[in-house]
């Protein structure tokens, strides 16, 4: 296994609502919150957040210009962590196969087991696959 030293993790789309939060006698208030608790893939890096709510629609070369925008500078330390809208996921996992030049690209997978993240790793010599 890979260590799980020094880099980040970029998550494809952070999902977020309101709540309402009692407030006595007076009229409620409202904070947003994450959807999903995101803290344990802290353990491969500090997270970065790519999309948020509404910035995953759109036609599909805006997409990929904000994605790109928030992936420069990804290295093979860095991992993905694919959550949200499947086709966003699958723009922002071809723009780093695209442009790789690693040995492999490490996503994190959710084992609701064990409750914790896992690397998945693509090896390289897979990338030209997904191309044809």
């Amino acid at each position: 296994m890979k260590d799980k030293t020094s880099g980040r993790v970029f998550i494809i789309h952070r999902s977020r609502y309101k709540v309402a939060v009692p407030s006595g006698m007076g009229p409620c208030t409202y904070k947003v919150v994450d959807r999903f608790d995101y803290t344990p893939a802290q353990e491969f890096g500090a997270l970065i957040y790519i999309l948020t709510n509404f910035e995953h629609q759109g036609p599909p070369d805006i997409i990929l210009e904000r994605i790109k925008k928030q992936l420069h500078g990804f290295t093979d330390k860095d991992s993905l962590l694919c959550t949200g809208d499947p086709s966003v996921i699958a723009i922002a996992a071809m723009s780093l196969l695209s442009q790789t030049t690693w040995e492999s690209l490490r996503l994190l997978r959710w084992d609701a087991k064990y409750q914790l993240y896992k690397p998945y790793y693509i090896p390289r010599h897979l990338f030209g696959l997904f191309a044809g």
